[in-house]
């Protein structure tokens, strides 16, 4: 019997979702001896960790018993994904840390953040912005316009400067990548094969 890496990877390609891959780097300003991050840092903004820019791939999401299997090893986390890489996709190369959005599915989310602070995220729409001001709560009458560095660009009023925004909306999934699963197929007799990655939400970076 012959095995046919590119049937794998046709079948991955196939009943996979599209994703965003960006890779991670680790940034300069770490500490040598702590790791440690800057907290103003341009860069990574403290998080010791910054990404290049996006790459479309593809990956299929494993099923229940790869999920299982997983969650025996006792590192799981709720939201935890595993997820199978074609050897064919751009994103077979990933390693820890690098970050995927999920571009075929779209979550809520609600943030808390100041007036003029970015908001992260692959943002697809804003529902509801509110703050307090002058004892009171206020509603956006008009939603902003995420601007390309994530900062709101506001169409009607705007609240005081320094306010403490509600900001409510959709957004595509995203995550990163927490550690290959560990399997015996990764390469067979010099072909490569599918491998298989868990996923983090990305809300949980930094505190793994």
């Amino acid at each position: 019997m012959q095995l046919d890496p590119s049937a794998f990877d046709a079948l991955l390609n196939d009943l996979g979702q599209s994703v965003d891959w960006r890779r991670a780097f680790a940034c300069p300003c770490r500490n040598p001896q702590s790791g440690g991050a800057l907290p103003a840092c341009p860069q990574c903004h403290g998080l010791g960790t910054y990404w290049d820019a996006s790459v479309a791939a593809r990956l299929a999401i494993s099923g229940q018993k790869a999920q299982r299997e997983w969650a025996q090893f006792g590192q799981w986390e709720s939201g935890d994904q595993v997820a199978t890489i074609p050897a064919d996709s751009p994103a077979y190369d990933l390693g820890p840390q690098d970050r995927l959005t999920m571009r075929d599915s779209s979550i809520p989310f609600t943030v808390i953040l100041r007036a003029g602070d970015p908001l992260r995220g692959s943002i697809l729409s804003l529902q509801r912005v509110t703050w307090w001001a002058d004892g009171a709560m206020h509603q956006a009458a008009a939603l902003p316009v995420v601007g390309l560095d994530g900062r709101l660009i506001w169409t009607g009023d705007a609240p005081p400067a320094n306010a403490g925004l509600a900001i409510s909306g959709r957004k595509h999934p995203e995550y990163f990548v927490f550690q290959e699963t560990p399997q015996d197929r990764a390469h067979h007799g010099g072909r490569t094969l599918p491998r298989r990655v868990v996923l983090r939400l990305f809300d949980l970076f930094g505190r793994h």
